[in-house]
């Protein structure tokens, strides 16, 4: 599954728990805890609902709620769902942080599901869609886990963008005569590309090539590897990309590194192709370069 699909679909399931946690789930703890609560919830038809899944679906430890029952739930009312509502922040703001409080929920989820689901698998009363409905809180939470799991890059993409470089017409020669974009003696001694939005550029211009004919080169994100990762400059540095594209065995990627000023860092196996790179040519109008309207 796509991470961007997995990530809604982990999304979407955060945001549930902690809404079915405060809505369903507590109402086993509240006659003990909070009766006028609970008498809030009889009103609010909520208890009716619930007595008609133990009913229909023969959910029997939600209808006795014995002791070691009620005490996974004041858990999960405690910690889980408070928990849930931060994920659901977190991942819907694409936020790093997420990584470890998402092992520690998802570890917690399956050690409190190990003796639910050993109750209700050895009991003929619990329907087969009782079974597939807590079974739900297995498979996401490893799922969470699965997608969080620990590791030298980022959990979440940045946006991909369109990708420029400006450079001197005999280095562009030099890279169409090889059919590939080598690089400048910059480039080739930081051990990745140069590139930049098109905001950036113009900065670039004007501090290191103010004056001088150039030419512009346009790279369209779908140009580069399908596999490309595309991540924010200050969730990793270039050295770890540079470690991470190097891996023997197949285990390197492709990368690019978006830092917050504009300046993209393009850390790829192999040179991309000239083919793949739109030249553009910059006039010179009163000492400063013009660039082409697409570069906006």
């Amino acid at each position: 599954m796509p991470s961007a699909a997995l990530d809604t679909l982990l999304t979407a399931y955060l945001g549930l728990h902690a809404v079915l946690a405060l809505l369903i789930d507590v109402q086993s703890i509240l006659p003990d805890v909070a009766p006028a609560v609970y008498a809030l919830y009889e009103r609010a038809g909520l208890t009716a609902v619930v007595a008609g899944w133990v009913k229909d679906e023969g959910d029997f430890l939600v209808g006795t709620n014995p002791l070691w029952f009620k005490s996974i739930v004041c858990v999960e009312i405690l910690f889980q769902a408070p928990l849930c509502f931060a994920l659901t922040w977190g991942f819907a703001k694409r936020r790093q942080w997420v990584r470890l409080p998402s092992l520690m929920y998802g570890a917690h989820v399956l050690t409190t599901m190990v003796p639910i689901m050993v109750v209700l698998c050895t009991d003929p009363r619990p329907t087969l869609t009782c079974k597939l409905v807590y079974a739900i809180w297995v498979f996401l939470p490893a799922l969470l886990i699965a997608r969080c799991a620990p590791g030298n890059l980022p959990l979440f993409d940045a946006p991909k963008r369109t990708l420029w470089k400006i450079a001197l017409r005999p280095d562009v020669e030099k890279w169409e005569a090889s059919a590939k974009l080598i690089g400048s003696t910059l480039d080739l001694g930081d051990d990745f590309l140069h590139t930049s939005d098109a905001r950036m550029v113009r900065k670039v211009a004007a501090m290191f090539f103010k004056g001088q004919p150039a030419l512009l080169l346009q790279i369209d994100p779908d140009s580069l590897p399908p596999t490309a990762r595309w991540l924010q400059g200050d969730d990793i540095s270039d050295a770890a990309l540079i470690t991470a594209r190097s891996k023997e065995g197949g285990g390197g990627g492709d990368f690019v590194r978006l830092l917050p000023d504009g300046c993209a860092h393009l850390h790829l196996r192999a040179p991309l192709p000239m083919k793949c790179v739109v030249i553009k040519a910059l006039e010179l109008k009163d000492g400063e370069h013009v660039f082409p309207p697409e570069c906006a």
